[in-house]
């Protein structure tokens, strides 16, 4: 089931992208014998460039099976279509506007194009909600694991070669994915702001491969964007609001395991859509203790009465997720 919604989903994303025929596409999602499929310089690149952008949520995660299944998919097209990961290796070294940056990324990446394939989608593409915190752990662990296995044994490097797995916190994440942050009217401009947009989008990025003082530099640098909405919305008065966006912006913390109550994806990811939505919400109704579960929802927009519903049919309604 999975194999098939991951490569349905991903066929249908580059169809919409490149307007080249589905079944065109399919053959590069499958483990074939022979290449079953003839693209152009062009289609090829027109393909590769839309894989490098696609935006894919998992909105009840749980163990990641759907995140790794669409990583799986997503390798598999990238080594008939990139063989060599070329490429894949140079967009990746262009996503850094440092020179310096860029030459140390290119020396990662050359020496292992699996592991490049496989950052290089984590970082870009992959995201995930649970609202148990240990099925956000399991997701990273999976993550962590499949790229471990494509690591190279040099006993000559320092760390054996082997590379600093890396920060999943702004990837996955413990929310309640049904309840969206409050409206205000007037949130003051600090976060609508684009440098600070800019601010904490490049945190996010950079933060994703850090270790050491770096990593505890980058989690200080996050906690300062938050204070500074505290102290400009918030105040020091006695009369705080717990339930007003800037109060629940302030006070998330994506380096702990507690769950969040809300789930904002331009906050928590940096992302404005997303291209793909896909995974397998619980099928939990919504009369399950005495309808506390339809009382939680009812004031989130839901177009219909939550009376008889179940949860599945809430993510199956909600539009916030801008696909």
């Amino acid at each position: 089931i999975v194999d098939y919604m991951a490569t349905e989903s991903l066929v249908q994303y580059i169809h919409n992208k490149t307007n080249l025929p589905q079944d065109q596409l399919r053959p590069i999602f499958k483990m074939l014998d022979k290449q079953d499929f003839d693209f152009s310089k062009a289609e090829t690149e027109s393909i590769l460039d839309a894989l490098d952008q696609v935006k894919i949520l998992d909105p009840a995660c749980g163990s990641g099976a759907f995140p790794m299944g669409v990583l799986q998919k997503i390798v598999q097209a990238l080594q008939k279509l990139d063989p060599e990961a070329e490429w894949w290796i140079e967009r990746q070294v262009n996503y850094n506007t440092h020179p310096a940056a860029r030459q140390a990324v290119r020396e990662k990446l050359s020496h292992n194009p699996e592991y490049a394939r496989k950052i290089g989608i984590i970082q870009n593409s992959l995201y995930g909600v649970d609202i148990q915190p240990v099925a956000a752990e399991i997701s990273k662990l999976r993550c962590f694991l499949t790229l471990v296995v494509d690591e190279n044994i040099n006993d000559s490097m320092p760390n054996r070669g082997i590379e600093p797995l890396p920060n999943l916190e702004f990837k996955f994440v413990t929310a309640d994915t049904l309840i969206k942050l409050p409206v205000e009217q007037d949130f003051g401009g600090l976060f609508n702001a684009n440098d600070d947009l800019a601010k904490l989008e490049a945190i996010r990025q950079e933060y994703l491969q850090s270790f050491g003082e770096q990593k505890n530099t980058l989690k200080e640098q996050f906690k300062r964007i938050q204070d500074k909405i505290a102290a400009q919305k918030i105040g020091l008065g006695k009369n705080i609001d717990v339930n007003s966006r800037a109060y629940q912006l302030s006070t998330w913390n994506p380096f702990s395991h507690e769950k969040s109550d809300w789930f904002d994806p331009r906050w928590m990811f940096g992302v404005e859509k997303f291209d793909v939505v896909i995974g397998n919400p619980p099928y939990v109704q919504m009369q399950k203790d005495k309808g506390v579960l339809a009382q939680k929802y009812k004031q989130q927009g839901y177009k219909r009465p939550l009376s008889g519903q179940g949860i599945f049919t809430l993510f199956s309604m909600k539009k916030d997720f801008s696909c």
